[in-house]
């Protein structure tokens, strides 16, 4: 589903549970730090939503591809909904981007197609639910269970693909209920670029500290500021590198990734500060405060007789 949504320019959120970590909070994004950098010098005390939201508009339509100017748009528009003609005070506008952003990480986006499984969607509701089958429902009660917790995250329409090589136990008296339309749709043929893998590196993945171990009048942090998420660069022996050859940031020894040269898209800009660095690394920083990039890696199509 991610190798069709990249190829087809769907957006989409991948959320996952919540114990597997790694995702860093919208406000510890560039975009999140400007947007309180913003807010916090606002010249008045009182702040009216309309105005913070065509702020991030214009952000948005010089980079419209880049999610992080998306969420903050969208928990904009949601605080101008709540109050349409009210001027808050600055802090709770603070606040309210603070709980958006964790909202945003906790649950994906508002405003993207968000892949998921039946644990993770638990609490939540959503307005369209498609509940894919990959041919291999059992007949337990916690498979039961979880197709139940499934289907009723939705609240205007349901799509439940059963596998053409297997029956789902669960569904077979479906096709009886009025509100029921089955389908037999045309089953494509097998496409090799969906067979492409996407690794989504986390902080722990990157070398936190490498641009913040140059000085801030550095090449290396205005050739990292010229880089937006969406943008694509190469990994090669660890290094970061940008089109143009400018090595834009490094991966860290432990990272999960096997070496070699990877294409890559850039997911996020993180921002650090020496204030963050552990002592034993405090003698090495150069910067007050520097930029991460974080990286999606591609990896080539996996032949059918390779696959697990």
């Amino acid at each position: 589903m991610q190798a069709l949504c990249e190829i087809d320019g769907i957006r989409y959120s991948i959320v996952k549970p919540q114990e597997a970590g790694g995702a860093i909070s919208l406000m510890q994004s560039r975009e999140g730090r400007r947007t309180l950098d913003v807010v916090r010098g606002y010249r008045k005390a009182l702040l009216l939503p309309a105005v913070l939201a065509r702020w991030l508009r214009a952000r948005l339509r010089a980079q419209p591809a880049n999610p992080a100017w998306q969420d903050l748009c969208a928990a904009a528009d949601d605080l101008m909904l709540a109050f349409p003609q009210t001027s808050l005070p600055v802090r709770e506008v603070v606040d309210w981007l603070y709980e958006s952003s964790g909202a945003a990480r906790r649950d994906g986006s508002v405003d993207a197609l968000r892949l998921m499984t039946a644990h993770r969607a638990k609490g939540l509701e959503f307005r369209h639910v498609i509940v894919m089958d990959c041919g291999d429902w059992n007949r337990s009660e916690d498979e039961r269970r979880l197709l139940y917790v499934s289907m009723t995250r939705a609240k205007e329409t349901l799509t439940l693909f059963r596998a053409d090589t297997s029956s789902n136990p669960f569904l077979a008296d479906l096709d009886a209920l009025e509100s029921t339309v089955t389908l037999a749709p045309e089953i494509p043929r097998a496409r090799r670029d969906l067979r492409t893998r996407y690794r989504s590196l986390s902080p722990a993945d990157v070398d936190i500290g490498f641009a913040g171990r140059y000085p801030g009048e550095h090449r290396v942090h205005r050739d990292i500021a010229r880089v937006v998420p969406g943008d694509r660069v190469e990994i090669r022996d660890r290094e970061l590198v940008a089109p143009d050859g400018r090595v834009v940031g490094q991966l860290s020894k432990n990272t999960s990734l096997p070496d070699g040269h990877y294409a890559a898209k850039v997911t996020g800009v993180m921002i650090r500060a020496r204030e963050q660095t552990a002592p034993a690394y405090l003698d090495s920083v150069r910067a007050d405060r520097w930029e991460v990039l974080l990286v999606e890696a591609v990896e080539p199509p996996v032949e059918p007789d390779r696959l697990p």
